[in-house]
């Protein structure tokens, strides 16, 4: 329920996200996704103390190089430096995105690396070509070395560039998207540079369980986890290494269940995150720890990128729901027992499970959220999911699943928002339709999708009398200081099977008298056996403005009680400053407001695209963006359309928020909808004007 004073947060709001941004603010937007200015991307990469290049290991064939070309350096042999052990960190660099700029300031920050002494980092780094419709991102330069097409292999060396590659200084565009380039990377990079401890991190858009990617100019092909399991796994016993000592994803929502499954027996410890990652990514600087002796071993890195990633974070502002997550893949064997032993009831009985489960989800902590279903990446917190689940007589499997977690996951950050993360995630959609067939292709979770499809097999034996429904005398509403209270009753013998109450609330437009919905959010099911179910909505909407122009905007709206914050999800259209071509991508701003304060906290634009594949999106001020709002057609269907006819500027750190309160004799609809855990619904609407 939303308890602010429209009136009041209308003038706390007014103006909250014009801050100024500093260039390394604006540098700083995009990981994951596509984007189209200048933002950080992350990679943790260390070296031996000691490399020499083997006379047998050539860099890989499809790795460009340029005009002039070194040889790998040597620096004596594994165990000198300032540390007892020497480290190599390979990054891979998937940067033929619309992130190819956040690759250049990376880099910038790859080179404050010591690697003067026990550590060599190493780098792939795919652009994209000057071309149009193929990219052409940014064509600045880096570090000193101008700008260049395709793929380059580059070590860092007293803070500059070396290049690698093939001799001749031939120039190919390698599809960093496929098994063999990964293979070819790793192969090369543990010969020509052995160390007594390694690291690979790999660095784009992520999506969890589908993979990173893409790469735009190779068909815009993704890296899946099988890909990335098999090209890791070749080039590990190409080099004669049984395993790395880390393995990171800088890279949106990779600390899944799935993903830590698909690497388990490649290295000790995994460092992902299980949230939209913003911008500026991991901080790089973070490998120095190896330098000092502060980090020793793949978990003392981990601990220490985690520790920095979360404090650029709060530098750039960006902290509010940012999660890290240091995992130990030994001990993730045991999280791989305790599922299988928490799923075999629920999938043993899952007609008694079902309820359950479904409001254990709404609950949840979700990373990836949409209020368009079909763009959510319904990847839920594992542990987050089992300690919401109740009455099902499995509390020792529950109690054993939240422990095998706390085991593997030996440590983590996580911003004020993302309190609940446990460090692990798990694909989770509760209905069929929301399901992606390909996530069986990967098997990487086989027992996870038996109890996914005993929980919709389960939906479809619904007893009738369970389904979700309001009772024939519908129900009651009234306005108060509050806003608008509505309360109705379903059956009382279909009240165990609820899972959700929504909200949902529009206006007609009086000029042309349709009708528009402006938000949602979640009731309550009071559970008391009597079938009563309400929610409440405050008669406030959210205005989005450019200096100019004013817009209305969607929100789905929720408050974290524990840290006092409403946080809104608000889905919007991008398009490009010469709108001359159709591809315009999908956003969601997450908002984020003290609810005592009213201050904006944060604001963060997310893009996710066809691939499933999320990161901070970096717009050009110089394009447009439109507010998405649902409208009723004719046939009664909702249709997600553009709030205006008049898109604002996309100038985003200027854009101010407001939300106001709602015209009086403005004419109100409000819907009241019950979900079973089958996925059916019931509504119950009402029209009035506000008072």
């Amino acid at each position: 329920m939303r308890i602010f004073t429209a009136s009041i947060l209308c003038v706390l709001l007014v103006g909250a996200g014009c801050g100024a941004s500093t260039p390394e603010e604006d540098a700083a937007a995009a990981r994951g996704a596509p984007s189209t200015t200048t933002t950080a991307a992350p990679t943790v990469t260390a070296a031996s103390t000691t490399t020499a290049a083997p006379t047998t290991t050539a860099a890989p064939t499809t790795t460009a190089a340029p005009t002039t070309t070194a040889a790998p350096t040597t620096k004596g042999s594994p165990g000198s430096g300032p540390s007892d052990e020497s480290w190599t960190v390979l990054i891979y660099v998937m940067g033929d995105t619309n992130l190819e700029a956040a690759a250049l300031v990376d880099l910038e920050e790859m080179a404050e690396i010591d690697t003067t002494g026990n550590v060599t980092v190493v780098a792939l780094v795919d652009r994209t070509p000057d071309q149009p419709g193929l990219g052409g991102y940014t064509d600045s330069g880096v570090l000193g070395a101008p700008n260049w097409e395709g793929s380059r292999l580059i070590e860092f060396v007293d803070g500059e560039i070396v290049f690698l590659g093939l001799p001749d200084g031939s120039v190919e565009d390698s599809n960093l998207g496929t098994a063999e380039e990964l293979e070819a990377f790793v192969s090369y990079g543990l010969n020509a540079y052995p160390a007594d401890r390694t690291a690979l991190v790999l660095w784009d858009h992520g999506g969890g369980w589908t993979g990173m990617g893409p790469d735009e100019t190779n068909n815009w092909d993704i890296l899946d986890l099988s890909e990335l399991r098999s090209g890791l796994r070749a080039g590990l016993d190409s080099a004669g290494v049984d395993k790395l000592d880390l393995i990171g994803f800088d890279a949106c929502l990779m600390a899944t269940y799935e993903v830590a499954s698909s690497v388990v027996s490649l290295a000790d410890t995994l460092v992902a995150s299980e949230e939209l990652e913003p911008g500026h990514g991991w901080d790089y600087r973070a490998l120095n720890s190896l330098v000092s002796g502060e980090a020793t071993t793949s978990q003392d890195l981990g601990i220490a990128i985690a520790d920095s990633y979360l404090q650029q974070a709060r530098d750039y502002g960006t902290d509010t729901d940012v999660t890290l997550s240091v995992i130990d893949l030994d001990a993730f064997v045991g999280v791989q027992e305790a599922l299988k032993e928490f799923s075999r009831p629920l999938i043993e009985y899952p007609a008694e499970a079902a309820p359950e489960v479904a409001r254990a989800v709404t609950q949840t902590r979700e990373y990836g959220s949409s209020p368009k279903p079909e763009n959510s990446s319904h990847i839920f917190d594992l542990g987050d999911f089992a300690s919401n689940l109740s009455g099902l007589g499995i509390d020792t499997e529950i109690v054993e699943l939240q422990a095998a977690i706390d085991e593997a996951v030996v440590y983590k950050v996580a911003g004020p928002v993302a309190g609940r993360a446990t460090g692990l995630s798990i694909y989770l959609p509760t209905r069929p339709e929301y399901f992606d067939p390909n996530y069986v292709d990967h098997g990487f979770a086989p027992g996870w999708e038996t109890f996914l499809q005993s929980h919709y097999q389960a939906g479809t034996q619904i007893p009738e009398e369970s389904v979700a429904g309001f009772l024939e005398e519908g129900g009651e509403y009234f306005f108060d200081e509050d806003g608008l209270n509505f309360f109705a009753y379903v059956d009382p013998a279909a009240e165990d099977a609820l899972a959700e109450v929504i909200i949902y609330y529009g206006v007609v437009d009086p000029e042309d008298d349709n009708l528009y919905f402006i938000g949602e959010e979640s009731g309550w099911i009071f559970g008391d056996g009597s079938g009563l179910v309400g929610a409440i909505y405050d008669l406030t909407v959210l205005t989005i403005g450019d200096g100019y122009d004013t817009s209305y905007a969607y929100t789905d709206f929720s408050y974290d009680e524990t840290e006092d914050l409403f946080l809104f999800d608000v889905p919007m259209t991008y398009g490009s400053a010469d709108l001359t071509d159709d591809s315009y991508v999908d956003l969601v701003l997450s908002l984020t407001i003290d609810a005592t304060a009213g201050d904006v906290v944060s604001e963060v634009y997310f893009q996710v695209d066809d691939f499933g594949q999320w990161s901070e999106f970096a717009a050009d001020p110089e394009g447009f963006i439109w507010p998405s709002i649902q409208m009723e057609d004719s046939d009664g269907s909702l249709v997600w359309v553009d709030a205006g006819d008049v898109p604002l500027f996309a100038d985003l750190p200027s854009l101010e928020y407001s939300f106001e309160p709602l015209p009086s004799g403005v004419t109100l609809v409000a819907e009241l909808g019950v979900f079973d855990y089958a996925g059916n619904s019931d509504f119950l609407s009402l029209v009035d004007l506000v008072p």
